[in-house]
């Protein structure tokens, strides 16, 4: 698979832009900022944001985008890598389905603290599949407990496709005001509503159980891939 990122500068629109090109064989980004990543192979092209070697694909931190958002939304993908965004089901899925990809989930709360929680063999499945989440929690390499690993082999949900492990036959999508890799519910939940401040009402916002427990709502979640 051969992949042409193009570094875009800060000074510079989308359309008109000075990048710099660089071939890669893989969809790693070697240098920090925002990236146009073009697959020449999978017809993909898509802006990225990339942090040294690692490529975000979900970022929240100041609730100034709506998460709770349809199928096709989550798909595609939504936001800007300016802020927060979510970069697409089918894009992570065309990455990550050539080669082996590792996961880092890193999470900030309220009172300055910030952890992270590490994986191995992170993959997403095809639309067919409804894009099921793959990954393998890596105890010795992560500073928080695993609230993520439970999802794995599930499909994903949002409030209008329901694909979760039901809980007395409820969406967790609608339940929660948000869209996941839902297993009644589940441990984790990175797209729930932003709560400016500690405490969000009942189950709802930014969730990672096995760290801070509901109804504590993170101020801040990452998700970042890379290739191995």
């Amino acid at each position: 698979m051969m992949i042409i990122i193009m570094r875009m500068t800060t000074t510079t629109t989308e359309k008109k832009m000075k990048t710099m090109m660089k071939l890669c064989v893989s969809a790693g980004c070697k240098e920090d900022g925002i990236h146009l990543l073009r697959d020449t192979n999978l017809d993909l092209k898509v802006t990225v944001l990339c942090e040294s070697d690692w490529l975000v694909v979900l970022q929240r931190h100041d609730g100034s985008v709506d998460f709770y958002r349809d199928w096709e939304a989550y798909k595609n993908g939504f936001g800007s890598p300016t802020g927060e965004f979510w970069l697409g089901l089918e894009t992570m899925h065309r990455l990550t389905s050539g080669q082996p990809w590792e996961l880092q989930v890193t999470l900030g709360d309220w009172e300055g603290n910030v952890t992270c929680a590490n994986y191995n063999n992170f993959s997403i499945s095809s639309a067919a599949e409804n894009y099921t989440l793959y990954a393998d929690y890596l105890e010795d390499r992560s500073q928080v407990n695993d609230s993520l690993a439970l999802h794995s082999g599930y499909q994903f949900s949002t409030y209008d496709a329901d694909n979760d492990i039901k809980p007395r036959n409820n969406n967790c999508a609608v339940k929660l005001h948000g869209a996941w890799w839902f297993i009644k519910c589940g441990e984790s939940h990175l797209t729930g509503p932003y709560v400016n401040g500690t405490y969000a009402n009942g189950t709802e916002g930014i969730r990672w159980i096995k760290w801070r427990v509901p109804p504590y709502s993170l101020k801040f979640a990452q998700m970042k891939i890379r290739p191995v």
